[in-house]
């Protein structure tokens, strides 16, 4: 993978810009590589005091290899994209769970929500950018990606960052097919799970091997904490 920034201004007050994440195979043995796809990334807005500020329910991209595999997408893309690093003829795509509508509450709840920490002394450039910054419609399909070691690819849909509902995955074969629906409830891994708007959070999932899950979680301290869950494999009964 490299990652092709595009056009970033220095310039402050320069209008939006975004980065774009270029996907490549690399044959090891030859150095040899092929791009295979390209992801937008977030968009930045930066004032004129030189502050970077983001957008509302912003799309980011996201990629993860493994097993074979690399997949990929941007978290508002209506798809998500699989392709063989052995033959990487064979793509797979796999459509994502529509989004949910961004509401005038969603709307009030993200400007509260982006002003948490922020200093008094910058709070002013803070509410100039949310009386102009546009809202999407829609809210993004998706959060994060985690590869199992066969390829299979769990995704977790999208939350707001301040919502306490549990947390949900997709699980798809590299067939594309959608082999199961993966709960947790929201107190076993807290709000570190979910990103925050101008903060990259990670993954929550660390990792998944066989009938384990390795999470990272946040307790009632607000620290980050490790638990090793058993995964419950059954038929997928909502289809």
């Amino acid at each position: 993978m490299s990652d092709e920034s595009y056009g970033q201004r220095d310039l402050r007050g320069a209008p939006p810009s975004r980065s774009r994440l270029v996907v490549e195979v690399i044959e090891l043995s030859s150095g040899a590589s092929r791009a295979v796809g390209a992801v937008d990334g977030g968009t930045t807005h930066m004032t004129e005091e030189g502050l970077y500020l983001h957008t509302p329910f912003d799309g980011f991209s996201r990629v993860e290899g493994g097993g074979g595999w690399v997949w990929f997408a941007n978290t508002r893309d209506p798809y998500l994209t699989g392709v063989s690093v052995r033959d990487t003829t064979l793509r797979v795509r796999v459509p994502l769970p529509d989004p949910r509508p961004v509401t005038a509450r969603d709307r009030s709840a993200w400007k509260e929500f982006d002003l948490t920490g922020v200093s008094e002394a910058i709070r002013a450039q803070y509410a100039r950018h949310h009386r102009t910054v546009e809202f999407p419609e829609v809210m993004p399909r998706m959060e994060y990606l985690t590869l199992e070691p066969d390829g299979t690819v769990w995704v977790q849909r999208y939350a707001p960052a301040w919502s306490t509902e549990d947390y949900t995955w997709d699980v798809y074969s590299t067939e594309g097919v959608r082999v199961a629906v993966a709960t947790l409830p929201y107190a076993l891994i807290g709000p570190g799970g979910r990103r925050r708007t101008g903060s990259e959070i990670s993954n929550p999932v660390r990792g998944i091997l066989g009938d384990r899950m390795v999470i990272r979680a946040t307790n009632e301290w607000d620290e980050n904490i490790v638990r090793v869950l058993r995964i419950r494999r059954g038929r997928d009964r909502s289809r």
